[in-house]
């Protein structure tokens, strides 16, 4: 960009084209900075934007979350007359979805004659990141209804919402619109890796473990996300065993585990009362595969001594694990000792919990319920 300045600054008339280059140029860099800077200098030289400076610079708020200044943008836009095109539109969903305006979003993305595919996946990703798996779903219904076919991205992002909302049927029938369509393509190019991926972790959170088995086995190419989906997958079902010998093919083929490996190993662990071969994988994790523990292993394997009725080795490890504790430590302590029924060391990991989050309404639930239990 610093050789288009330089031509751009040497130029003795510049038109709307050359403006929005720079615009755009320097929003695709990164350089958001520069792109104010131009935008505001294109102004001041009386050069009307078009629609394209206006898509430039609402991409540069929809990555900074500037919502004031794009709201600035989107009346600017609607008194030209540009939010009519399909492009100025989809920018501002994006923009909206981006700064967490999820009904500024939707009520654009409503207003719009025409939608194509990037509107859809725009509108459809916003619902889906704020945790709206049925509206991601309704949506996508409705995409489907409009006549719109999805492409990778569609599927990619509705697969996750099947996971959280376990809605298996409606997986199944995508995971069937990606073999009729073509869009899984059987080979080792990254897009159809993630792709199948995508299939896997929905049937695995869906508790279907023998098809994400199915899809697992028939790639050509896994990575890791591959192995932690099913290692993730049995151990969230109670499938202990299946867990660690996938682990131990992962390791067989080389691939190295990374920290949501250890995550999924240790829950199966906690899960199935594999206490020794969790405390193990809790000590080899740095020396052994190179892995650093944080707070969720370590909340792992205090969740796992303290379902094995090990209250005391839970207790200890809670006070001299090497990273600060936080309340969720605490509260998994704390609800192991609601199982046992013990009184005396609820009674402490509850004023710990208390100390450290003093609001949360799930300590008070549990700490009676402890109570009650041992009366």
């Amino acid at each position: 960009m610093e050789h288009a300045q330089v031509a751009f600054e040497e130029l003795p008339t510049r038109d709307v084209v050359l403006w929005n280059a720079m615009v755009n140029g320097y929003a695709q860099i990164g350089q958001f900075e520069m792109v104010l800077k131009t935008f505001r200098r294109m102004e001041d030289e009386g050069i009307v934007p078009s629609r394209f400076t206006v898509t430039g610079v609402l991409s540069v708020f929809a990555v900074t979350g500037e919502l004031d200044n794009g709201r600035i943008i989107h009346g600017f836009a609607m008194k030209m007359g540009y939010d009519s095109g399909v492009s100025v539109s989809n920018s501002l969903i994006d923009m909206y979805g981006k700064c967490k305006c999820v009904e500024d979003a939707l009520e654009m993305f409503e207003m719009m004659s025409k939608k194509d595919i990037f509107s859809w996946n725009s509108i459809i990703s916003i619902h889906e990141q704020c945790g709206d798996y049925d509206g991601t779903l309704r949506l996508f219904d409705r995409m489907l209804g409009a006549g719109i076919q999805p492409d990778l991205v569609t599927v990619t992002i509705v697969l996750p919402a099947c996971s959280h909302f376990a809605a298996l049927m409606h997986g199944r029938e995508i995971h069937g619109y990606i073999i009729v369509s073509g869009l899984a393509k059987d080979g080792k190019d990254v897009d159809d890796v993630l792709l199948k991926n995508a299939v896997t972790d929905m049937y695995a959170k869906c508790g279907s473990m023998r098809d994400a088995h199915l899809v697992f086995e028939r790639m050509c190419n896994k990575d890791v996300a591959s192995w932690n989906s099913m290692i993730m997958g049995y151990g969230m079902h109670g499938s202990g065993k299946e867990a660690l010998e996938t682990f131990s093919l992962m390791c067989e083929v080389r691939l190295k585990p990374d920290e949501i490996t250890f995550i999924g190993v240790l829950s199966a662990c906690s899960h199935a009362g594999f206490v020794r071969q969790g405390r193990n994988f809790l000590v080899q994790m740095k020396s052994k595969y190179d892995v650093a523990p944080t707070i969720e292993h370590y909340t792992c394997v205090i969740d796992m001594l303290g379902r094995a009725g090990q209250l005391n080795e839970a207790y200890e490890l809670a006070l001299t694990m090497p990273i600060e504790v936080n309340p969720v430590v605490w509260r998994a302590f704390l609800a192991a000792c609601w199982l046992h029924k013990h009184a005396v060391l609820s009674e402490v990991a509850s004023n710990r919990v208390f100390e450290l989050e003093p609001e949360h309404c799930g300590s008070y639930v549990l700490m009676s319920n402890v109570y009650g239990a041992t009366g």
